[in-house]
This record gives C-alpha cells, structure tokens and sequence, in this order.
C-alpha cells in the first residue's frame, strides 16, 4: 500500500508538471526503453521427493530492473484508448533465507510481459490505463542441500499507470504491476544424491518509468 500511495503522488505530481503546449496524439506503434524497482516473496516448502516436509521458508526479494518495450495505441473514441503493450526486462531481484540448519538463495534474471491496456485520455497531454495480461520469468535457485535448479516461471499481472506527451511523439510513462506467478513444484538432487523437491509460490511487485516514442506521427 506504501508502494501505490508513493506511486499515487508521483503521478498527481507529474501531471501538473508545466509540459510545452501542443497536442499530443496517442494513436499508432511505439518503441521505448524502461527502467525501475521491483521487490516480492517466494514462499514454500522442501523435502524428500515427492513429500514436501522438510520445512517451509520464505524468500524477500528485491532489485532493479531495465529493459524495452513496444506496443500499439488504438482510440476508440470517448477519449478511450485500447493498447496492447509487450515488455521485457533483465532483473537483478534477488534473495536469500535461513532457516534453522537449511539456507536458500535465489534470483529473477528476467521478466517479461504482454498484455491489453485500457486508457483513458485527458486532453491532449495525458492519458491514465490499466492493464492486464501474461509474464513470464526465469528463476535460479540453491540451497544448502546441494539442490540447483533454474526454471520458467508463468502467470498474470495486472496494474495501472500514466502517460505524459512531452512531445507530439515522446512520452513519458509510470506504472506498477503485481505478478502472480502461481505455484510450482520442482525436483533435484541433493550433495548425497537424494532426491529433493523444492515447492514455492512467487508474487513479484514493479514500479517503472519508461520514455516510449510514436512511429510514424509528425
């Protein structure tokens, strides 16, 4: 909740920024680059495979994010705007835990999404959306069992955020998206060989700030 009020009066404040008057079009592709903050839980458990009873742990992460982003802008008229965006980041979220006489450590080398946005335009120079759509990340993970293992992580996101025509053709986003990447079983071998299955449940949070330019208007 801290996370939205802080993204809430960043947006408040943005918008009444003094931007140089002209009139912004929101119709057409668009390419860009983003960068920004991300933070989240991976809970779970581990054990003897298939029994997932050793113990249970809990992961915080946290790190940076950078990447790219392109997509389409389609008004409706009403000052609506359809959009469907596709974005890819590499991350440095990362974590560890320690619990009793078991460890773990893990990090998100990417995330991406792709997904609808529905926007709402308010004059020419600034448009509010939310959006919802699929992600898709890749996880490394050690503990001290001596289990390794990377896997590839699916689920949801959704969110809302902000656009500002800072040229005809620049703009200047924010947004912030919660990631549901559900739960997911996964089996290795321990330093003795055993077989080990490690079960988590990972929720990821992003706030970015991108600079995207319109293809194709004057």
């Amino acid at each position: 909740m801290r996370h939205l009020m802080l993204f809430a009066a960043a947006a408040l404040i943005a918008a009444a920024l003094p931007f140089p008057a002209h009139s912004g079009q929101w119709e057409g592709f668009y390419i860009g680059g983003q960068a920004g903050a991300g933070w989240g839980d991976r809970t779970g458990c581990w054990g003897l495979d298939p029994d997932c009873d050793g113990g249970t742990f809990g992961i915080e992460v946290d790190g940076l994010l950078v990447g790219a982003k392109t997509g389409y802008n389609l008004p409706t008229g009403s000052n609506l705007v359809l959009a469907l965006d596709v974005e890819g980041s590499f991350s440095s979220m990362e974590g560890d835990t320690v619990v009793s006489d078991y460890s773990a450590d893990g990090e998100y080398a990417y995330l991406a999404t792709a997904g609808g946005r529905l926007g709402y335009q308010f004059g020419d120079l600034f448009m509010g959306f939310v959006e919802l759509g699929g992600a898709i990340t890749g996880y490394d993970s050690n503990d001290s069992t001596g289990c390794h293992f990377s896997q590839t992580r699916h689920g949801i996101y959704y969110g809302l955020g902000a656009e500002f025509a800072v040229t005809p053709r620049g703009r200047l986003g924010a947004e912030y998206n919660y990631i549901d990447l559900g739960t997911e079983r996964q089996s290795c071998f321990s330093f003795a060989s055993f077989p080990i299955v490690n079960e988590a449940e990972d929720e990821l949070n992003t706030i970015m700030i991108s600079f995207t330019w319109l293809i194709g208007q004057p």
